[in-house]
């Protein structure tokens, strides 16, 4: 069986302020808006969907499962990005957009990345690998 990974969907407390957000980290609109999501086409295999808390709480019904507490983190979600100084210009987007810088841009042994937080507590980690981005750019 093979699967693509191609919606991530996260909770948010002001939809207006999370679009504001996300437009800047993307650099581009939404590709939808309604009164209870905001989508965002990242490429053509995966959309970011913003929920509002209670639309994203209505899940708990169907799952069994508690949803996570704002401010707390259940995954690391990766934008791998072409180099270093794309990297360090996206941290300081998220860090004028509102979030907060959760880690300050270094080199790891999978590459230079840095982490930030959206105005909701989601962690995003910046990141550039040069296998990973070639790799990327060869589809």
């Amino acid at each position: 069986m093979k699967a693509r990974l191609n919606c991530i969907t996260i909770a948010v407390d002001a939809l207006d302020r999370a679009q504001h957000f996300y437009e800047m980290i993307f650099d581009e609109k939404a590709a939808e808006v309604s009164d209870d999501l905001v989508l965002f086409s990242i490429d053509k295999h995966l959309s970011l969907v913003l929920a509002t808390r209670s639309d994203f709480d209505s899940y708990e019904a169907i799952t069994g499962q508690t949803n996570a507490a704002p401010g707390t983190s259940e995954c690391i979600m990766s934008l791998f990005l072409e180099n270093e100084a794309a990297v360090d210009h996206l941290l300081e987007i998220a860090h004028t957009a509102g979030g907060t810088i959760a880690g300050p841009a270094s080199t790891y042994g999978w590459g230079y990345a840095g982490y930030f937080r959206d105005p909701d507590g989601h962690q995003w980690e910046c990141v550039f690998n040069e296998q990973v981005w070639q790799d990327m750019q060869a589809g």
